[in-house]
C-alpha cells in the first residue's frame, strides 16, 4: 500500500448550514406510522404545521407513512425525488446510524439530523466508538450535522418543524404570536433538546416570538455556536437564548460571540456548572482560586454575554432584550414610575441590589409630574402616580414623564397587568410611549398578565415580567451590554497550546529573572550558598533584607520555614544557617539551591497577581487581596489576557479591597497607575509565552503610596521544559 499523499487529497467541502436550517426537500429516514414513538412523532410533526418541500419517508419495508409514498433507502428515494434530498433525519438505532450516514453522503446528502440517542453520552466504550465514526464520516464528507442525540430544531418562519418535541407537534397556538409578522425575533441556541423547546413552550405563553429553536446534542458535527454564526448571517435573529452544557471550541467562542457583539446580537446564556471549581489541584494559589466557572464568567464578561441563573430569568431578560433592542441605556439611573408606593420602593431595593442607581429626579423632570399628582403622592423617584394619576394619565404617560428627566437612563415600572383594558383605554398613546421612547422600558406586574396583556405590552414596545428581580436584573444586563458594547478590545491572543513539556517548577530567583527581562517586575536579589555570603548580600543591601530559601521542591516558603524578614547584616549568617536547619526538618528531601537575599520593600497595599491557565481558554490573568489572605478572603477577579489601562483599572475597582488601594478611611492612595501598569505587562509576557506557562503567582505585591510605583516581593512560575 502507498502511503496517501496528505497534500495531494482534495480537502472536504465547507458544510451547508443553508441545507440544514433551509432546505428544499426532505427524507425522513426511519419513519414510522405509530406515533406514540419517536420516529413517527418525529414525521408528524414536520407534516402538521404545513411543510412547504418534499418529505420522503424512509423505511425499508413499509410503502406508505402517514399518507406518504415510502421508500426502502435513501438511494431509492433520491432516485423517486430527481435529485438527492438536501436534509436527512435520521431516527434509527444507533448502531445503524453510521452506515446510512455514508449512505446519505454517498448519495448527496448535505445535512442531517441525528435524533437517535445511545452515542458518546452513554458511558461505556460502544457509543463512543459509534460517535467516533460519525465524526470521522462528517468531516470526510463536510456534512452539516445536528446531533447525535439531538431534537432537532424548529424554524418558525417557514413552519418547518423537524423535531420530535411535544412543544411544537402538539401546538394548539399558532407557532408565532400572530401580532408578529416579521418571522420571529428571538432564537433559542440549546445543547440540551428538552430544555430548548421548553424556552421556547414557556416563552410562547408569554406571546414573545421565536425564529429558531435549535438543539445541538452531542455536537459531533455543529456546534452551538456554529449555529448562532449561521443564523447572524441569516440576519432574522435579534436576540440569541442559550443553554449550554459546556464550551468545546474556545477559539469559536471567541470568534462568535465577537461577532454577535459587534453585530448587536445579545447572547442571553444559562450555563450548566457555574458553580463548580475546577477539578485540579495546583501548587501556586493563582490555580487555586480560578475555577473553571470564574473562567466561564470571565470570558463571558468580556464579550458582554449575559449569564442568568434560572429559566424564567433567561426568558424574561431575553424579551427585555428584544423589546428594548434600539435603545440601550446609556447609564444606570432608573425611574421607577408606580401605582403603589410599597411596589416602588420593593423596586428601588430591587435596582440597588442589581447595581443600578435610583436618583432622586430634578426639579424641572418632578414639576412636570405634579402637576397630575395627588397630595399623597411623590414624584421624587419612584414615582408614585397612585391609582388616582394612572386613571388620569394612564402609566404609558407617568412612564413618558419619568422618562423626560435628564438623570433617568431606563424605566423600571410597576403595574397590575391581569386586564389588558385597562392599558387598551390608553389607545394610541400606550404603543406610541413604547415603540417612540428613546430610553429602555422594563415592568414588573405583582398580578399575574393574561394571554391578551403580554400581547399588547410585546408588540408595544413594554417588557412585562411577573419577577420583579427579574425585570430589575433585566435592566441590569441591558446597561452591562451597552457598557461592553461600548468599550470592547479583543484580550491579548493565548491561543497557543501548552507545550508537550513537563512542568518545572521555578525557584523565585529563576522566576523573577525571566519575567524581569520581558519588563515584569525588578531584578532579584543576589543568591546566598553559604552564611559568609549571606552575610555580605546583607551588608550591601545598606537596610535591613529578606532571607527566602531557594528550592523547586518548595513552592511555599513560609510553610517550610523558609522565610525570615527584616534581618540586619549582622544577623544574616546566623539566620542562613538557622534557616536551612528548619528547611531541612521539615522538607528533608526538597533540593535547595541556597538563599535569596533582598531589601526589605517599603509598605503598602498586598495584592495578588496571577495567572492560569483554564483548560479551555488558556491563560488568564488573576488580580485580587495578597499576602495571606489571597485564599482567605478569596476575594478575586479573573480575566482574559488584558491590553487595555482601563479594563485593568475596572478590574481593580471591582474588588471588594479597592478602597485599601483608593485610600479608604484617610490612608494614602496606592500607585494604581504603576499596579495596572505591571498587569497590562504581565498580560503581554504571558501572550508571547503561551505555550510556556501553566501557572504564575506574584503574591504579594505591594503597591506602595501614590507615585512610589509597586514591588513584586515573591514568584512562583510553574512552567513547562522546552
Amino acid at each position: 500500500m502507498h502511503p496517501v499523499d496528505m497534500n495531494q487529497m482534495t480537502p472536504a467541502p465547507k458544510p451547508d448550514l443553508r441545507a440544514l436550517f433551509d432546505p428544499k426537500s426532505i427524507a425522513v429516514i426511519g419513519a414510522s406510522n405509530d406515533t406514540t414513538k419517536i420516529p413517527g412523532m418525529t414525521l408528524e410533526s414536520l407534516l402538521k404545521h404545513g411543510v412547504d418541500v418534499p418529505v420522503c419517508p424512509v423505511h425499508p419495508k413499509l410503502e406508505e407513512v402517514q399518507g406518504l409514498k415510502a421508500y426502502p433507502t435513501v438511494e431509492a428515494a433520491a432516485q423517486a425525488m430527481g435529485a438527492a434530498p438536501e436534509l436527512a433525519i435520521i431516527v434509527i438505532p444507533a448502531r445503524a446510524v453510521p452506515d446510512m450516514l455514508e449512505s446519505c453522503a454517498q448519495v448527496g446528502v448535505r445535512a442531517a439530523i441525528i435524533i437517535t440517542s445511545g452515542f458518546a453520552e452513554e458511558q461505556g466504550e460502544e457509543g463512543a466508538a459509534l460517535q467516533a465514526r460519525v465524526v470521522e464520516i462528517i468531516a470526510r464528507h463536510g456534512l452539516a450535522v445536528l446531533g447525535p442525540n439531538a431534537q432537532g430544531y424548529a424554524n418558525f418562519a417557514r413552519a418547518l418543524c423537524c423535531t420530535f418535541s411535544p412543544a411544537v407537534r402538539l401546538a394548539t397556538d399558532p407557532l408565532i404570536p400572530e401580532w408578529c409578522e416579521d418571522g420571529g425575533r428571538i432564537s433559542v441556541v440549546a445543547q440540551s433538546g428538552a430544555l430548548g423547546f421548553s424556552l421556547y413552550d414557556t416563552g410562547r405563553l408569554k406571546e414573545l416570538p421565536y425564529r429558531f429553536v435549535v438543539t445541538t446534542g452531542n455536537e459531533a458535527g455543529v456546534s452551538a455556536f456554529d449555529v448562532v454564526d449561521h443564523l447572524l448571517d441569516e440576519g432574522g435573529t435579534q436576540v440569541f437564548v442559550m443553554f449550554l452544557e459546556g464550551i468545546r471550541d474556545a477559539a469559536r467562542f471567541r470568534e462568535v460571540a465577537e461577532r454577535a457583539l459587534r453585530a448587536g446580537k445579545p447572547l442571553v446564556v444559562a450555563k450548566v456548572g457555574m458553580s463548580a471549581a475546577a477539578e485540579r489541584s495546583a501548587a501556586s494559589h493563582t490555580g487555586a482560586l480560578a475555577g473553571s466557572w470564574r473562567a466561564n464568567k470571565a470570558m463571558f464578561d468580556a464579550y458582554g454575554v449575559t449569564l442568568v441563573e434560572s429559566h424564567e430569568e433567561l426568558i424574561d431578560v431575553a424579551a427585555a432584550f428584544m423589546v428594548n433592542r434600539h435603545r440601550l441605556p446609556k447609564g444606570r439611573g432608573i425611574g421607577i414610575p408606580t401605582s403603589s408606593g410599597g411596589a416602588g420602593g420593593w423596586t428601588a431595593d430591587g435596582c440597588a441590589a442589581a447595581g443600578l442607581e435610583v436618583p432622586e429626579l430634578e426639579p424641572e423632570a418632578r414639576a412636570r409630574i405634579d402637576k397630575f399628582l395627588p397630595p399623597y403622592g411623590s414624584s421624587i423617584n419612584p414615582v408614585d402616580g397612585t391609582a388616582q394619576a394612572i386613571g388620569l394619565i394612564g402609566n404609558s404617560e407617568l412612564t413618558r414623564l419619568t422618562a423626560l428627566s435628564e438623570r433617568v437612563h431606563g424605566i423600571v415600572g410597576v403595574t397590575s397587568a391581569i386586564n389588558a383594558a385597562a392599558f387598551l383605554k390608553e389607545g394610541e398613546n400606550f404603543p406610541r410611549v413604547g415603540l417612540g421612547l428613546e430610553k429602555p422600558i422594563c415592568y414588573w406586574s405583582y398580578t399575574r398578565p393574561s394571554r391578551e396583556t403580554y400581547a399588547l405590552f410585546a408588540k408595544s414596545g413594554w417588557a412585562l415580567s411577573t419577577n420583579l428581580r427579574h425585570s430589575t436584573r433585566a435592566m441590569a444586563a441591558m446597561c452591562a451590554y451597552a457598557e461592553a458594547k461600548e468599550r470592547f478590545r479583543p484580550p491579548l491572543p493565548a491561543d497557543a497550546p501548552p507545550a508537550p513539556g513537563e512542568i518545572e517548577t521555578m525557584t523565585e530567583r529563576e522566576a523573577k529573572a525571566w519575567l524581569h527581562g520581558s519588563g515584569v517586575g525588578g531584578a532579584p536579589g543576589g543568591l546566598a550558598t553559604s552564611a559568609g555570603e549571606a552575610a555580605t548580600l546583607a551588608a550591601a543591601l545598606g537596610r535591613p533584607a529578606a532571607l527566602k530559601i531557594q528550592s523547586p521542591d518548595i513552592p511555599h516558603k513560609t510553610e517550610a520555614g523558609g522565610v525570615a524578614l527584616g534581618v540586619g547584616p549582622e544577623a544574616a549568617a546566623a539566620e542562613f544557617d538557622a534557616m536551612l536547619a528548619r528547611v531541612k526538618s521539615r522538607a528533608p528531601d526538597a533540593a535547595i539551591e541556597g538563599v535569596l537575599v533582598e531589601p526589605m520593600a517599603p509598605a503598602g497595599a498586598q495584592m495578588l497577581l496571577g495567572i492560569t491557565r483554564d483548560p479551555l481558554f488558556g491563560p488568564m490573568l488573576l488580580v485580587g487581596a495578597g499576602g495571606i489572605y489571597a485564599e482567605v478572603l478569596d476575594d478575586v477577579a479573573l480575566s482574559p489576557l488584558l491590553d487595555d489601562e482601563a479594563a485593568a483599572l475596572r478590574l481593580l475597582q471591582g474588588l471588594k479591597t479597592w478602597p485599601l488601594l483608593d485610600g479608604a478611611r484617610g490612608q494614602a492612595k496606592a500607585d494604581v497607575p504603576a499596579l495596572v501598569t505591571l498587569m497590562l505587562a504581565l498580560c503581554r509576557f504571558v501572550s508571547d509565552n503561551a505555550a510556556r506557562i501553566e501557572d504564575i503567582d506574584l503574591n504579594p505585591v505591594v503597591a506602595h503610596e501614590m507615585g512610589q510605583g509597586v514591588s513584586v516581593l515573591d514568584a512562583l512560575v510553574l512552567r513547562r521544559a522546552g
